[in-house]
């Protein structure tokens, strides 16, 4: 590098009078040799500048692409060059003149990249960059003048040409934001589109942006209002802090930055591409996590989970901070460690402790069954049990809960296009959404257009004894405690 330096200085300071030497080299079958030559003749005065103005035209677009780079370091009237420029047959090349525009006051460059902006082909998007870095700063200027230049100023918002489309996904003024809701609204155009137009929102902040955004998660569309209520989220812990009155909203951001995230996992553990190592480190992560183990549910559901990940999720899951999942875990994994199975005629045969047997009952139990004031009615009322099952019958019916289950408490798996499910027992069936209420008492409202599938469990969804870490011991002392009640 060293040496190819020195030979540069010292054939730049021969001046004008190694331009011959140079335009030989144009020749060479080297296409680094010919860069160097272009380089250096435009440092080699006006008759070297006036050599490499001529390459403007030349057949190769690399080397009129070459040519332009280094006349911008050379050339007085740049503007001039991008105007010889803007007819180029080549986006290759225009591209390089674009770049050359951002120097200059927006006046001045307003109609050459009008120009340059009319041959987008709305398919190359480092040409479509370059119109947007020769734009910053004064994108709510040149906005009424794309929408003429493509002819929109006539078309509805969801007429818009691909180019047009794209041109305002990456200028993203603040103007267009009730022509980019129209669209994001819209079901005329595709989903790519649509997605576009509502990213292009997100980059815009103002109280407009906002509210349009905040409109969007009323739409119909389930993939609009899933799209609307990430970058709310993501948005308002950031530069729309300031442009809202958040407390107002309905939307949790930090659980919908955790949904974002697990649906990451979710598609890296999916990805055959991925190691096992990085699938298995994703698995991990969202068994123990609550939200998480929702998707891996619904994963299992849906026969979607990889086999070879199942000893994984088995380790963890079981520990899941959420009760629904742990519960539900039970449908789709084995529990790691399960001993043999509980006995009633043993259980019958131990003394159980009713101190020690409510203390348990408030640990284990109570979470979904209420006994006078403690507990929550998820499930069955148990303050009079022993009117309904004598001792044997109640370990049965704990032991033993898919054998006979009451019809008001069918449990469902609710699984939606989002990838997360939902466990619970049905409280309201309509045709534009259902109410699921969930083993923690709380009712999830899921639209119908949201869901992908819904199943009736077959069995209970009380869970194994074992699976709570339960012994015989522990039965015969809750039992005793239940019988006993009065």
């Amino acid at each position: 590098v060293n040496v190819r330096n020195t030979a540069f200085e010292k054939l730049k300071a021969q001046g004008e009078s190694v331009v011959g030497n140079m335009k030989e080299m144009l020749n060479d079958f080297n296409p680094y040799h010919q860069a160097r030559a272009v380089w250096l003749l435009s440092k080699l005065g006006l008759k070297g500048r006036k050599v490499v103005e001529s390459l403007l035209q030349h057949p190769n677009e690399t080397i009129r692409a070459t040519a332009f780079r280094a006349l911008r370091q050379s050339s007085e009237n740049i503007l001039l060059l991008v105007e010889k420029l803007a007819d180029d047959t080549s986006p290759f090349v225009r591209r390089e003149a674009i770049h050359a525009l951002r120097d200059f006051p927006f006046e001045k460059i307003k109609p050459l990249w009008l120009k340059l902006a009319a041959k987008f082909d709305g398919t190359d998007r480092w040409y479509l960059e370059a119109l947007g870095q020769a734009m910053e700063g004064n994108e709510n200027l040149i906005y009424p003048e794309v929408k003429k230049l493509f002819g929109s100023d006539k078309q509805k918002p969801e007429e818009w040409s691909v180019p047009l489309a794209s041109l305002v996904w990456r200028l993203h003024p603040a103007a267009a934001v009730q022509d980019l809701f129209i669209r994001a609204h819209s079901d005329l155009i595709s989903d790519e589109e649509r997605s576009k137009a509502i990213t292009a929102i997100a980059f815009i902040s103002t109280k407009e942006s906002v509210n349009a955004m905040m409109k969007l998660t009323k739409s119909k569309n389930s993939q609009t209002v899933e799209q609307a209520v990430y970058w709310l989220s993501f948005r308002q812990s950031n530069d729309w802090f300031n442009l809202s009155d958040w407390s107002k909203s309905e939307i949790d951001p930090a659980r919908e930055r955790l949904v974002a995230t697990m649906k990451v996992k979710m598609n890296r553990i999916l990805d055959e591409h991925q190691s096992f190592d990085e699938r298995r480190w994703n698995a991990e992560a969202m068994a123990a996590d609550a939200v998480g183990g929702k998707f891996l549910l619904s994963m299992a559901e849906e026969k979607k989970l990889p086999i070879e990940l199942y000893p994984v999720v088995e380790e963890l899951i079981f520990t899941n901070p959420d009760l629904n999942v742990r519960i539900q875990a039970a449908n789709y994994f084995k529990k790691p460690g399960e001993g043999k199975p509980l006995s009633i005629s043993a259980i019958s045969a131990l003394k159980g402790g009713v101190l020690t047997g409510k203390i348990l009952f408030e640990k284990n139990c109570s979470t979904c069954h209420r006994v006078n004031n403690i507990g929550l009615d998820v499930g069955p009322q148990l303050s009079f049990i022993s009117k309904k099952f004598d001792r044997t019958q109640l370990l049965d019916a704990i032991i033993n809960p898919n054998a006979a289950v009451m019809a008001d408490y069918e449990p469902w798996l609710i699984s939606t296009k989002t990838g997360e499910s939902f466990f619970g027992f049905l409280v309201a069936n309509g045709p534009q959404a259902i109410i699921i209420k969930d083993l923690t008492g709380k009712k999830n409202t899921v639209s119908t257009s949201a869901i992908t599938s819904r199943k009736k469990q077959s069995g209970s969804i009380m869970p194994n004894p074992a699976s709570l870490g339960m012994n015989e011991q522990n039965l015969a002392d809750v039992v005793a405690y239940l019988m006993g009640l009065k």
